[in-house]
Formats: structure tokens, sequence, C-alpha cells
């Protein structure tokens, strides 16, 4: 979508539907909160069920438990007698290593005994019986986060809370620009985790496949590089937290941006009293271009990675100069779904070489306007050269014959139902006015008069204007039958 680029701004969205669970790292959330302090039955002839934290080989149980209070179900990530809870059906995985065998005992082999537990949200421990006194306590019973990024031309800081607790996060946004803390035994254990993970990405061919994509693409530019484990050790942290400082100490070129079901004149004065009160100096600032340019020109990366199972991973782009306009938008999201369509019939249907091709489209506005269509997909070795011809083949005749009526109607029939469903989520007004602000499009208005005005000629014409620049980048990593 056009705000895939984050904006310029930053962004605070009053949003109804999140819960935050203060202190589980691995970021559980929905369902029946679990407040600190409060006692639960923990039940372990529930059955054991393996979960993985996502990017990582971290690996925890979890087990069903439940709530005294109501008799709610919930469940427990399980592992080095940690605990962090999260709502129903909702898988929770936690920053933690230790692996349990599923035999009713923890890491250290001890045995899991059935009875009371208590939460502790700062640290991810339980024991029995008892409460815990800490300053987390405050936000147990609150449904309010907040937090921040930096990006390569943006700062932002997003929260979301329930209305009750509005104030609440007026009150963490205006620490997150007033009262960093720093924490030298959190950013210790931090370099320790972040060398393991980044030590076990380096041996997931995936990782291969990625870094050799960013590498070709962007012909090895320093700012696309993967952090490496080697590099942690490098990391400065009083130049990190003079980073932060620098970036969030002049509120007065962000822009905030609230939806939600509020009631204005009743947070007026906590928008005045907290946002009002930020430190400004009144910078005038832009991003730097950082000269991150995509490679031109037909260009092919093909490299050997065993891997267990024979395989090949395919990777093809397509870029060049294009208006960044929502009607061009629009027609990028047509090309994807269309050639979506066209390559599940002739790729995975027809040959039966693949369980899918996954076309996606973007426009970018900064630093440069241009289109980028990606197409992605796996196959066995023996297939590899007769699907790529079919993929290169489809595209060229997609851009000189365009879709068949019925396929695009199909899609118009499609986005503008989802076009209808999203304008009732706080999200996608938040996003919408986002884009506005960051790059002068509205995608709301005139959406359904442009998605009803596109004919099949003016979606050939845009994926003929791409393709005929001819930048096509293709990464294949090939993982042959072992002899």
């Amino acid at each position: 979508m056009m705000w895939a680029k984050k904006i310029a701004a930053g962004v605070l969205a009053a949003a109804l539907s999140l819960t935050l669970l203060t202190g589980c790292s691995g970021g559980g959330r929905s369902g029946s909160v679990i407040s600190e302090g409060e006692t639960i039955s923990f039940d372990t002839s529930a059955s054991y069920r393996l979960v993985q934290y996502t990017g990582n080989i971290y690996l925890t149980y979890e087990l069903e438990c439940t709530n005294e209070k109501d008799g709610t179900k919930i469940y427990a990530g399980q592992a080095n007698k940690a605990r962090c809870f999260a709502g129903t059906h909702e898988a929770i995985t936690m920053d933690v290593r230790a692996v349990s065998d599923g035999s009713g005992t923890d890491a250290d082999g001890n045995v899991i005994q059935p009875g009371l537990y208590t939460v502790n949200y700062k640290d991810n421990t339980y024991k029995e019986g008892g409460t815990f006194d800490s300053v987390e306590k405050v936000l147990a019973a609150k449904k309010a986060s907040v937090n921040y990024g930096i990006g390569d031309k943006t700062e932002a800081v997003t929260g979301s809370c329930s209305p009750k607790d509005f104030e609440t996060m007026m009150q963490l946004t205006y620490l997150t620009f007033t009262a960093p803390r720093r924490d030298d035994n959190a950013f210790a254990s931090y370099k320790n985790r972040s060398k393991a993970e980044l030590q076990n990405m380096d041996l997931n061919p995936n990782s291969s496949f990625s870094d050799s994509i960013t590498s070709t693409l962007y012909m090895k530019h320093p700012r696309t590089l993967r952090m490496k484990a080697d590099m942690v050790d490098k990391m400065d942290y009083d130049k990190i937290l003079s980073m932060y400082q620098d970036r969030f100490k002049d509120a007065s070129d962000f822009t905030f941006i609230l939806v939600g079901n509020v009631d204005v004149e009743a947070v007026k004065p906590l928008i005045e009293s907290y946002l009002g009160a930020l430190p400004s100096i009144n910078r005038k600032e832009t991003f730097k271009d950082n000269h991150i340019e995509m490679r031109k020109g037909i260009y092919k990366n093909e490299f050997i990675r065993q891997q267990e199972t024979p395989k090949v991973n395919n990777f093809i782009s397509y870029s060049g100069t294009c208006a960044y306009t929502l009607r061009n938008d629009i027609l990028m999201s047509m090309t994807d779904q269309l050639l979506n369509l066209i390559y599940t019939e002739k790729v995975r249907e027809d040959e039966g070489g693949t369980y899918g091709v996954y076309p996606m489209g973007q426009l970018v506005k900064y630093p440069t306007e241009r289109a980028v269509l990606q197409i992605f997909f796996n196959t066995a070795p023996d297939k590899q050269d007769k699907l790529m011809k079919i993929i290169y083949a489809e595209a060229e005749t997609f851009a000189k014959n365009g879709p068949d009526e019925a396929s695009l109607n199909k899609v118009k029939e499609y986005m503008l139902k989802k076009h209808n469903e999203n304008l009732k989520e706080n999200g996608y007004w938040l996003n919408s006015i986002d884009e506005y602000l960051y790059t002068g499009i509205n995608p709301i208005k005139d959406y359904e008069q442009i998605v009803n005005g596109i004919t099949a000629k003016d979606i050939q014409k845009f994926a003929n204007e791409l393709l005929k620049q001819k930048n096509q980048i293709t990464v294949s990593m090939i993982s042959p039958e072992k002899k």
C-alpha cells in the first residue's frame, strides 16, 4: 500500500482494540489479561504445545491455565521457570532460551507442580502465593501502550489505549520524549541475546537468500546490509542514547494524529497538559538522501546453498520510475493481484510446480518516485528452468495484452469490498491521514471512483510502462539433491 513507508510525522493512535501485556517481552496480546498480583490456578494436566519465537530459534512450551476469578481459559508460555500470560487462543513466546521437553518438568529439570502462582510482569517470573510490589503494578490494570521508532527518513511515536486510559497514554507519550531510562544491565542482556539470534540467523538458509536479494538489489550499499553477530560489540550505548535524545528533544516538527472513540472536548485538557508541555526548539529538518539506488538493467544472481530438502528459492524484481499518485497505486495493486491469478493457474495448477507464486507491488515516494514489482516462488530443481520461463513470459504477455475482463472485475469487486470494510477500522483512517500528511495523497477520496473507472487497457499500459524500462533482477538460491 502507499503507506508502506511510514510518515515523517510522529503517529499516535487512540485505537480501541489493543491490549498491553506489560512486561511480556514476546509480545502476546488479546483476550483475558491477568493483572500483576492476581492468583491463578496452574493446571499441568493440559496438553503441551510447541511454539517458536518468530525470527529466532528460541522455543518455549505453552500450558493452558484457568483464571480463578471467572474460569476463563488462558495460555501460559513456559520456559525455565518463567511465566508470562496471554489471552485466549493466542500463542505466547518469551525472550528466553530454555527449552522444555514436554515431560512435565521445566528446563532445569524441576517438576512443575499444580497449584497457585502469582505473576510478576516486571521480569516474567512467578511464585507460589503472595503478591509482588513493583512499579509495573501501576500499569497492570491499564490498557495503554506507547512505542517509538527511528528510521532512515523519519522518527515516530505510536500508541494505543482504551478510552478510559487515554490519560495514561498521554503520560507515557510525555515520558517517551522526556525521560528515556538508561539500564546498563538490560543493554548487556540485549547484546547477548542479539549475538545468539544473529548467529542462529547465519545458520538459516533463508537468511542467505534474503541477504543475497538485498546485496544484489542495492549493490551492497552499507545502509542496506543486515546486522551480523560480529557487529554487536561495536554498539556504543552512549551514542545510542545521545541519538535518541537528539531525535526526541524537539516535538515542534512532530504531527500527532489521534483516531478512535474519544470525547474531543474531554481530552483537550489532557492534550494541552501533556503534548503542550513537550520540549520544542523549533528545528527545521528533512531527511538526508543516502543515495540507496536500486540496480538497473538485466541482472541474474544464482548461487548454491545446501539444504535438507532439494529446492530453489526464486526472486524476480521489476522496477522503474513512476509518478506517485493514488491512481498509479491502485493500478499497481491491481497488477500484482491479476498476476497472482495468472501464476496460480499457469504455474501452480497447470504445472504443479510450486505451492504458490507471490507477486507484490508498491510505489515509493522518497527520495525519488518509483515503482517496484517483486515476485517470489519456490520450486524443485528439475522444474526451475521451465517455471522461470513461464514467469517471465506471462509477465511480458500481461504487459502486452493486459488482463481479461472477468479477472479484472473479480479484483475490482474485492478491492471495493475491502475498502468499505477498512473504512470501519481506526488503523485505516490513521494510515490514510498519515499518508496525506507525508505525501499529499489522500488514499480515501475518489478511491471508489478511480477503481471503477480503470480499464483493462489502463492496466496493460501501466504494466508495459514498468517492464519496458528493462530493470529485471533475478536471484535464485539453488539447493540441489545431495549426492
